[in-house]
């Protein structure tokens, strides 16, 4: 994990705003979690100019400019992963990105939206 996601650290209390709120909601914890940044990843997308955060069961890579917002999103599917499992998550996930596309977050049902849909419903309550 260290090599592709990067080595992990901790949030700022401010980062994860959201996700706290969320947490709290779905009886989890943020600490679980553990948040990278760095890795192979990240490398590769920043050459291509696609800073995109991920999450891979419970490690969420995230940049230094990822917004608190974007931590409740990401959040989100910790809670998705909680509640489909691991191996359920991410072929859905994974089919999502290859078929619908950048379509996901505007599309009911999918992963990315169902992601948004817990980062407004719990966490900017």
């Amino acid at each position: 994990m260290v090599a592709v996601f990067g080595a992990t650290y901790k949030p700022t209390v401010q980062q994860l705003k959201y996700a706290d709120k969320m947490a709290n909601a779905f009886g989890l914890s943020t600490d679980n979690v553990s948040w990278r940044r760095g890795g192979i990843y990240q490398g590769i997308m920043s050459l291509m100019n696609n800073k995109r955060d991920v999450t891979w069961g419970n490690n969420v890579a995230t940049y230094g400019s990822t917004s608190s917002k974007t931590f409740g999103h990401e959040f989100g599917h910790i809670i998705q992963i909680n509640k489909q499992g691991w191996a359920r998550f991410q072929a859905i996930g994974i089919f999502e990105q290859l078929f619908i596309g950048n379509k996901v977050y505007r599309t009911p049902g999918t992963n990315e939206y169902g992601a948004n849909k817990y980062l407004y419903q719990y966490g900017k309550n």
